[in-house]
């Protein structure tokens, strides 16, 4: 039995409309290997199995579930920074906007790094490293200016702007700690510019690139056969609350919550 995203957890059932649209493969991938019991446990189940194959499923079903939601909040969260950018850049640079502007770089920065993480989690959990392949240029992006000085802001008739971060291959990640002073003052990209391209870019990579990967390991890894729990519709609710907030986190071992 196929389920929908209908079944799903709370963000599932109710962002359904958008992991449809930005990530067409999730409801496909999610309905044949993970699924939702309607208590907070995957309906695919390889747990009473046990052994590498067991940890494998569980580590993917947290982290394919933790990708879409940290994407969405992403995506979300770089289109409240864009509206306060365009609502703002006919302003002086004062120093509540400028604190603003350095707090959404961060957010935007961190929930970039929060993404590729997952994508990580999943490659680990399926074996195949590839998978990060097509992530890998915003991660060393995300980790270069996250965990340096201050990326240098600056405002004119254009709007906010940011000094380029020249990437450098032969040493990727945080451990090349730029100095400023060696950037090409002339270099530099407008925020918007910058938050909106990187916003389109990683949504797609994940929905073209990723997934499709992702799709095609599952069918080859799980393939032993697993124990199908009930369906969602076939279990009755636990009382005390209502179906839709039985399980909060679809694949992720949730604690009953003491009610003493």
């Amino acid at each position: 039995m196929n389920q929908t995203l209908e079944s799903g957890d709370l963000f599932e059932q109710t962002h359904a409309a958008w992991i449809r649209k930005h990530l067409p493969l999730y409801e496909e991938i999610w309905s044949e290997f993970i699924g939702h019991d309607g208590h907070g446990q995957p309906r695919q189940s390889y747990m009473n199995q046990g052994g590498e194959i067991a940890k494998q499923h569980e580590m993917f079903c947290q982290s394919h579930y933790s990708m879409a939601l940290f994407l969405y909040i992403f995506d979300s969260s770089t289109k409240e920074a864009l509206v306060y950018l365009r609502s703002n850049q006919d302003k002086p640079l004062t120093s509540d906007v400028y604190i603003r502007l350095t707090q959404s770089t961060s957010t935007f920065l961190a929930l970039i790094g929060q993404v590729c993480d997952m994508i990580e989690a999943i490659a680990c959990a399926l074996k195949a490293n590839y998978i990060r392949d097509p992530i890998a240029k915003f991660l060393t992006e995300r980790n270069q200016a996250i965990h340096a000085a201050r990326i240098p802001m600056g405002m004119n008739y254009a709007g906010v702007y940011f000094a380029n971060i020249a990437l450098r291959e032969d040493e990727p990640g945080y451990r090349n700690r730029i100095a400023w002073s060696s950037v090409d003052p002339t270099g530099y990209r407008f925020a918007e510019d910058w938050f909106e391209q990187t916003r389109r870019d990683l949504i797609g990579k994940v929905a073209l690139e990723v997934l499709p990967s992702v799709q095609q390991n599952c069918k080859k890894l799980f393939t032993t056969p697993k124990n199908t729990r009930p369906s969602f519709t076939s279990l009755p609710p636990a009382t005390g609350a209502p179906a839709m907030f039985q399980a909060p986190v679809s694949g992720a071992l949730i604690p009953p919550r003491s009610r003493g």
